[in-house]
């Protein structure tokens, strides 16, 4: 195991690792579905594709484990997740690599799916909880960028291994595989979340159980509202890019394009995403949403953690969390806006101890004059 403790980036990076793989699956199934179905279901009408592509990492199969996953990792912790379930898509991409029949494809396949539907939750939410505040956006966006790294990786390996025909494709599951392996052998570096342990109450406290975590979920209505807004996202984004990540391949070969020409297209096309994405990167931590201070004013405190001034959360050294320590450096308010305190209001003419960051702003009509600006 290794010795040494992953933090920043490289944390990053190790964890977006699992959303290469992932994706790499989709193109992997994608561009290798023609040569199954000429060596086991010659004669398939379009159903046993269908199926193959609906409980795969592409769908159903994706589905029922970000259900699966999801309150696990809430109940468990993110380590237990990440700790596991790239052994399972191992297992699954295994299973795909030496099939011999129909069976065997369909249940890698849905393995392969359970694992990448319980992966997704973990990854972005560690990423998110550990990273900066002030670079949370470009560890996000590392996620994204292993994504689309997965599908032009995949569709240059797809057009390179071609002529192996089904083999190609046998190798193409077998490079997932060992890159699957290489990032469990690393992600055992990383450290469960700080904002996780303080959620439930500390590190050696008992987590809720998963019918009371999905109670609190559903007690806000801000929270109700997050979830249809994403709901009626993903359902109508994943129509487009579900066809277009697993089928697009058949459909081109329909309208009379070879398989090196398909490949080469799809190639290119996620070319233009990765750039997109880089371009994202750059620009998500410079822009001002314009409701960061609101929000940070609304958010309760927890146990252990205290705010500062600006309602900034305290950063530890690794993360973006509420944690001891200094406040971190921002603008200086001005007099008239300074934990709500009137411009009459004197300021201190000697050099005396530094208050703490909870006790700048403690009175209520601080907290609601920082709001509302």
């Amino acid at each position: 195991m290794p010795k040494r403790h992953i933090t920043g980036w490289k944390a990053t990076i190790a964890v977006s690792m699992s959303n290469y793989i992932d994706s790499g699956s989709i193109i992997a199934i994608a561009t290798s579905l023609g040569f199954w179905k000429a060596a086991y279901f010659p004669n398939d009408d379009g159903t046993i594709t269908g199926l193959l592509a609906a409980f795969s990492s592409n769908a159903f199969g994706a589905a029922i484990g970000a259900l699966i996953g999801g309150p696990l990792c809430d109940k468990y912790g993110r380590k237990f997740i990440y700790t596991y379930d790239l052994l399972v898509y191992a297992l699954g991409g295994l299973i795909i690599t030496v099939t011999a029949n129909l069976g065997m494809l369909f249940a890698g396949f849905v393995i392969i799916g359970l694992a990448v539907g319980a992966s997704v939750p973990a990854g972005w939410t560690y990423i998110a909880e550990f990273a900066p505040a002030d670079r949370r956006g470009r560890h996000i966006g590392t996620t994204q960028l292993a994504w689309s790294f997965g599908p032009f990786i995949g569709y240059g390996l797809a057009a390179a291994l071609a002529p192996l025909h089904l083999l190609g494709s046998r190798l193409i599951f077998a490079h997932l595989v060992v890159i699957a392996l290489v990032t469990w052998y690393i992600r055992q570096g990383l450290d469960e979340s700080e904002a996780w342990q303080q959620a439930k109450g500390g590190a050696t406290a008992k987590p809720p159980s998963v019918l009371a975590s999905f109670k609190a979920l559903f007690s806000r209505r801000v929270n109700i509202t997050a979830l249809v807004f994403l709901a009626c996202i993903y359902t109508f984004w994943n129509q487009a890019a579900s066809q277009n990540g697993i089928f697009l391949p058949t459909i081109l070969s329909s309208m009379g394009y070879r398989a090196l020409q398909s490949d080469l297209f799809s190639m290119l096309s996620w070319g233009f995403v990765i750039v997109a994405t880089v371009f994202f990167m750059a620009l998500v931590d410079r822009i001002p949403t314009g409701s960061t201070t609101a929000s940070a004013a609304r958010w309760p405190s927890s146990p252990g953690s205290s705010w500062c001034s600006d309602r900034r959360p305290r950063r530890g050294p690794h993360s973006g969390t509420p944690s001891s320590g200094a406040c971190p450096p921002g603008p200086r308010r001005r007099p008239s806006t300074r934990c709500g305190l009137p411009n009459s209001s004197p300021r201190p003419t000697a050099p005396g101890p530094r208050a703490s960051c909870s006790s700048r702003c403690a009175s209520p009509a601080g907290s609601s004059r920082s709001s509302s600006r």
